[in-house]
This record gives structure tokens, C-alpha cells and sequence, in this order.
């Protein structure tokens, strides 16, 4: 499949489609001409070379044509694209991006990202998370040790009677089994808006928490070990009441309401029990920003999943993870950056369970099929209005001489 995603800013401008390469260079070490290759002036670079057509995502594409339009105002970058990616600007008015990128040769990558002033969050396997300047990433791209390079695109979040439902009654109460499960033993980590860390269902019997580690991604001091970024607070910390952690109003109280679902003890109320009610729990709040205002960078779920695996363990417990969240953009058949690296971290004991999606009444899909060598004017046309001045068409078809048109 070849993509081609098309941008619409009060008017839509079709992208070309991405060409991914599937020819894989051979690693090479890194030499002293690498740090000379990477101190080059990298804004001299354009992207109108193969390496970027074929190594980078459409959509960081259009970040690279849109930042170079308007280098004289940054800002108005991280405006008009900061809905989709993940999109910062320095105090120096440099633009750095978050990044999802596939590699050949894991550590060579890592230190190109980290000489061309960047950093690696996360290694999953042959991918990293990184976030970088903006205008180093087609350098990045030329180099053979590199893949493919995939914008961190951004996800949003996505009862009584549901536990009845779906028989986990019966597994609490051993009916029919050789035990009852609860999920004792079981580390339940969720990803998500924050979470209401005093409430008594996230608490054993005794008033102490069951709140294990808590990553706030939106704090600026005390981060985890290995990352740069956010405030990590032990249980210790949450059983003292020092944590400065919230479950801002823009999420709306959905990581709370997803933890109490999957993990609830029901001391609150026993009419409301969660999946695993005696489960430790790992949370991570993963909008970076204090209120929960935002979506979820890929890259920052990749690493708080990361981060929940490893925490677990060093408990030495299997982990089931949550994602509650999800977007439209992407190929969502596992084979985009995002879907690989969250693949690579699972294994023995290390499951992640995200959803399946709630927008099944929204205008939001169209697809038709035509016969080979038919033309526009017999193909059927997809109507579609878009009720804002801001919109993004992710389009996926067949190789070929094809022709899209938007108006």
C-alpha cells in the first residue's frame, strides 16, 4: 500500500504519497566523519532528494514544507499542525518534533539523533522514540542505517453492569474454576488523561495505595530513570500525599473513570468494581500538559509503556497495560511505526489492551472500488463536507497511476 495524506488549512492541499523502501542498507559503525556529517548547516538540506521521499511519512513531510514556508514565523507551524503531531518550539524559536524512527543499526541512529542536539526516549526493539530539531530530520533520513522515519502523530482518549457482562464476576468468585482471580499479583498499568490518585478505590483495604509508580508526563521536575522529561512519584510519595499529580478538566476524568474500570476496588462503592480490584497499579498520565489538554504523542505512549513494563519487572509481576485512546491516521493493520514498537515491547507476561474505538456513527470513513483502467469521470465520487476550516484526509489505495482530487 502507498499512502497519500492529504492536509487542508481553510483550504485542502493534496500531499504526494510516501514511497517506504524496502531495500536495507548495510550498518556501519560510527566513525569520525559521522559528527562531521552532523555538524553540517542541516537547514541547507531540502526535501526534494530520494532519501526523504522514500524514508519519511507524509504528514512530516508536509511539517518539513510548512516549517520552511514560514521560518521566519515558527510559530505559526506549531499552530496549524500541533492538532496532528507533535510539535514544540523552543525558547531560541527552534522547532523540535517527536519521532517514531525504524533503524538498521539501533545505536548508530541513537547517536546521530542525540549530535544533531536530540535524544532517544525509548528503544523497542528496531525502533526508537526520539524527539529532535526539525530541521535535522531529512539529515537523519540520508543516512543508511536509517528505515524509515514516522511523525509522532497524536491519539485522544476513547458501568455497573458491565463486569456482569462480560462474566468477570464469576472469575472474582472462582464459579467454575480451581481459584478466583482478581489480579493479585498482577500489575495493571493504564496510560491516560491522569488519574484522581486519592481516590479510596485506588486504595487497599488499610488506606494505603495500591498506586505503585505514578509518571506524570506533564511535570517539570524528578523524572524517571533513563528519561528526560515528566515527574515520577513512588508509592511512598502518594501514601504521603506528595504528589502534585491531576486528572485535568480537558480529559474529562477519562483516566480515572479507565482505572476504575480496569482496576477499581470497589470500597468506594461495591456496586462499582473494576476488572483486577486487587491488582498494583502503574499509571501514567501521557498529555503533557499539567490541565490534560491535548492528545497523546505516539512517541510518549511508547515510552509509558516502556516504563510500566520495566517498573513491573523489576517487581518482579506480569503486566496488562490500557490504552483507552486511539486516532484515525495511520495504516492501523500493525504496520506502522507506532503499532511495531508497541508490539516489540510485549511478550511473556507483558500485554497491552487497547480500544477498539467509539466512532462508528461519525462521517468519518468513505471508501469505494473501481475497475482497472477506469477514470474519474466513472469513478464514484465520495462526498464529504467539512464543517471547519480546519480538516486532514488520510488516504490509503493500490499502487498506480492514480490521480485524487480535492474541492
Amino acid at each position: 500500500m502507498i499512502r497519500k495524506l492529504a492536509t487542508a488549512m481553510l483550504g485542502l492541499a493534496l500531499l504526494s504519497a510516501a514511497v517506504f523502501s524496502q531495500q536495507r542498507s548495510a550498518g556501519v559503525s560510527i566513525s569520525k566523519q559521522l559528527q562531521s556529517d552532523l555538524s553540517k548547516n542541516v537547514s541547507n538540506h531540502t526535501i526534494n532528494n530520494q532519501a526523504a521521499d522514500q524514508k519519511i511519512d507524509p504528514l512530516l513531510r508536509h511539517a518539513l514544507r510548512h516549517a520552511e514556508a514560514n521560518r521566519a514565523n515558527p510559530a505559526r507551524t506549531v499552530q496549524a499542525l500541533s492538532h496532528l503531531l507533535t510539535l514544540r518550539q523552543e525558547a531560541s524559536g527552534r522547532l523540535t518534533v517527536s519521532l517514531l524512527v525504524k533503524a538498521y543499526d539501533v545505536m548508530n541512529v541513537q547517536r546521530r539523533i542525540e549530535l544533531a542536539g536530540g535524544r532517544v526516549n525509548t528503544i523497542a526493539g528496531d525502533i526508537l522514540t526520539a524527539e529532535m530539531p526539525l530541521e535535522a530530520v531529512t539529515a537523519l533520513s540520508e543516512a543508511e542505517q536509517v528505515h524509515f522515519i514516522q511523525v509522532s502523530a497524536k491519539s485522544a482518549p476513547k458501568m455497573d453492569v458491565s463486569r456482569v457482562e462480560i462474566g468477570a464476576h464469576l472469575v472474582h468468585s472462582g464459579s467454575g474454576l480451581s481459584q478466583s482471580y482478581t489480579g493479585d499479583g498482577v500489575v495493571v498499568g493504564v496510560l491516560d488523561s491522569g488519574i484522581e490518585w486519592e481516590h479510596e478505590d485506588f486504595d487497599w483495604s488499610n488506606g494505603t495505595s495500591r498506586i505503585r509508580y505514578l509518571w506524570d508526563m506533564s511535570g517539570t521536575s524528578n523524572p524517571p530513570s533513563g528519561y528526560t522529561y515528566g515527574t515520577e512519584y513512588t508509592k511512598a510519595n502518594i501514601d504521603a500525599g506528595q504528589c502534585n499529580e491531576i486528572d485535568g478538566d480537558g480529559g474529562f476524568g477519562h483516566g480515572t473513570h479507565v482505572t476504575g474500570t480496569a482496576a477499581g476496588s470497589g470500597i468506594g462503592h461495591p456496586d462499582y468494581v473494576g476488572i483486577a480490584p486487587e491488582s498494583d497499579i502503574i499509571f501514567v498520565k501521557g498529555i503533557r500538559d499539567h490541565n490534560s489538554n491535548g492528545g497523546f504523542a505516539d512517541g510518549d505512549v511508547v515510552d509509558g509503556c516502556a516504563y510500566i513494563f520495566n517498573k513491573a519487572q523489576q517487581m518482579g509481576q506480569p503486566a496488562v497495560i490500557n490504552l483507552s485512546l486511539g486516532g484515525q491516521f495511520g495504516s492501523h493493520d500493525g504496520t506502522s511505526l507506532y503499532e511495531q514498537a508497541l508490539d516489540n515491547l510485549t511478550g511473556p507476561g507483558k500485554i497491552i489492551v487497547a480500544a477498539a474505538g467509539n466512532e462508528g456513527s461519525d462521517l468519518i470513513h468513505a471508501g469505494y472500488a473501481t475497475q482497472p483502467g477506469s477514470s474519474y469521470n466513472d469513478a464514484l465520487e465520495t462526498v464529504w463536507v467539512a464543517t471547519g476550516g480546519l480538516t486532514a484526509v488520510d488516504m490509503w489505495y493500490n499502487p498506480g497511476n492514480i490521480s485524487v482530487g480535492l474541492a
